[in-house]
């Protein structure tokens, strides 16, 4: 099962990846990240941003305000290999189910069709008006949709 995963993407070019180890490089993160408000943030993820409560914000905002949280994202950033290509990802043959939000901006539905397209056993369901976060804006048709995946 893959929910709005990431797909196709290269290693980070040889820059990127070498700036991880300066020693100050994690402050320049942190500084990017707190270019916005974690309010901001969830509106990139959120179709529905009347979903977005002081709740979410407080509970979203809890990592950003964690040293570790630029770290590991610098080591995320430093030894992701990169995404399958087309060729690898067809020889997948195991049924796979992918849930999409159709508004999703972080990893566009088109990426799901793509998916759906290359791996041999996969069914793609997206869902209208969400976003990237479709257990918060749909847990229940989610839950549906993978309970009767599996039992099926």
């Amino acid at each position: 099962m893959l929910l709005s995963s990431s797909g196709y993407l290269k290693r980070a070019n040889s820059a990127l990846i070498y700036c991880t180890y300066l020693p100050f490089f994690k402050y320049y993160v942190k500084r990017k990240f707190h270019k916005k408000e974690v309010r901001e943030h969830l509106q990139n993820v959120f179709y529905n941003h009347s979903l977005i409560t002081d709740a979410y914000v407080e509970e979203y905002g809890k990592p950003l305000q964690e040293n570790g949280f630029y770290t590991a994202l610098m080591r995320l950033l430093r030894y992701r290999e990169g995404d399958l290509n087309s060729e690898e990802l067809n020889t997948i043959t195991k049924p796979t189910l992918l849930l999409w939000g159709e508004e999703d901006k972080v990893v566009p539905v088109h990426v799901g069709h793509q998916l759906e397209s290359d791996l041999p056993n996969a069914k793609l369901i997206t869902y209208k008006k969400t976003g990237h976060l479709l257990t918060e804006e749909r847990p229940h048709e989610v839950f549906e949709h993978i309970s009767s995946y599996i039992l099926n």
